[in-house]
């Protein structure tokens, strides 16, 4: 077969459009690119098959259309090996692609110049290509395959092997993405561990948190009940001035002024600010109430570790399981056992919460031990309730 540089209208097929629509993503195919339909790879045999006839019907020197029907035979068998989820399935399917690229570069290996010899080169680099994948698991070896193969497909501008692009785009990834998934699925168990420990000592932190502001809380609360108390003692006090008068010196009437007091003492109470512009009772009333809102603040603000390491794990294990399915459609689904951590995950993060809710009880528990015997051990949900019984609401 000779062609010259620039193909005559005898010598373009008549069924190039056809073939540039069918192989414009290129001829290689894998189950980490896309899963084609049963549509999509019977267009492209239909298409080879009409191609083979029409080489056979014709037979005219230079003519293109031999070439072609074999780049379509290359596209079906690699879109059988990524419509397989068997292993040795699509390595047989990628074997038979590679057995037509030899077929086809002998047929061209003549050419020097022109199309012919873009569509050569284009050829090799899917021939590269596929050596590649079938490669793994040997990831530096595919390494060094994908990178030849890119080198062998950019920069191929014939219109005809417009597909040579996506090619080289899937070589790129071909060298680089298993790597690296390889790597994130191989430390999961670590940052399993990683975020086990970061929540432990979160423990420590809201430990820390909660008794200072309980403790505030609570001397509030000290302090509302220690006024209270001595106001009624006044109270009493002056009160009791007037038996003790009948029983002590009656003749005198010393006990008068005292028992004045007590209505100057209530309308002190009810008429004078005490602090902050309000009333004694008033100022009282707000103290109660203000602490009991803090306490409920401090309830809502314990976010409890092992359920934030949980929410936290989910979404690392959800990453994995993804990592996981697209690192094994890169191996043909024959997934090596070192990549295969995401069991080993969820074991680690379920220890993990365990580890956590133990730790997190007996740190709280400890950590508030003026809160009554029933309450405990402390529970998030308790929280409002330990409120109205702690202060009587």
């Amino acid at each position: 077969m000779s062609h010259s540089a620039t193909l005559t209208p005898s010598q373009l097929p008549l069924q190039l459009d056809p073939f540039l629509d069918l192989s414009h993503r290129g001829l290689f195919a894998a189950p980490w690119i896309d899963r084609p339909t049963p549509s999509e790879v019977f267009a492209v045999q239909k298409m080879t098959r009409t191609l083979s006839h029409s080489a056979v019907s014709t037979d005219a020197a230079g003519d293109l259309t031999p070439v072609l029907s074999l780049l379509l035979l290359i596209r079906s068998n690699c879109m059988l090996a990524a419509m397989t989820m068997d292993h040795a399935d699509a390595r047989h399917r990628y074997q038979e692609a590679l057995k037509v690229c030899t077929t086809t570069l002998n047929l061209l290996h003549h050419e020097t110049e022109g199309t012919p010899v873009a569509i050569a080169a284009w050829v090799r680099g899917v021939h590269t290509l596929i050596r590649a994948q079938l490669a793994m698991p040997d990831l530096a070896e595919v390494d060094g395959l994908a990178r030849t193969a890119i080198i062998e497909l950019d920069g191929n501008t014939d219109p005809i092997c417009r597909g040579a692009e996506a090619d080289a785009h899937a070589a790129t990834m071909l060298a680089q993405e298993p790597a690296e998934l390889g790597r994130e699925l191989e430390l999961l168990p670590d940052r399993v561990g990683d975020k086990l420990a970061y929540y432990r000592n979160q423990i420590d932190v809201q430990e820390s948190l909660l008794n200072q502001r309980l403790s505030g809380i609570h001397a509030t609360h000290q302090e509302s009940l220690k006024l209270t108390l001595q106001w009624f003692a006044l109270n009493a006090a002056l009160m009791a001035t007037l038996p003790l008068n009948g029983a002590w010196r009656p003749d005198i009437p010393w006990s008068v002024p005292f028992v004045i007091a007590v209505p100057v003492l209530w309308w002190w109470t009810w008429d004078k600010p005490f602090r902050d512009g309000m009333s004694f009772f008033d100022w009282m009333r707000w103290s109660r109430q203000g602490s009991i809102a803090l306490f409920q603040a401090a309830a809502r603000d314990l976010l409890h570790p092992a359920d934030q390491y949980r929410e936290a794990v989910t979404d690392l294990l959800r990453g994995a399981r993804e990592r996981r399915e697209r690192i094994a459609a890169f191996f043909l689904f024959a997934l090596p056992g070192r990549y295969d951590t995401v069991d080993e995950g969820v074991k680690a993060a379920a220890e993990g919460a365990e580890i956590l809710s133990a730790g997190w009880m007996a740190e709280m528990s400890d950590s508030i031990p003026w809160l009554l015997d029933d309450l405990l051990p402390l529970d998030p949900s308790m929280l409002p309730r330990a409120t109205r019984i702690y202060f009587g609401r």
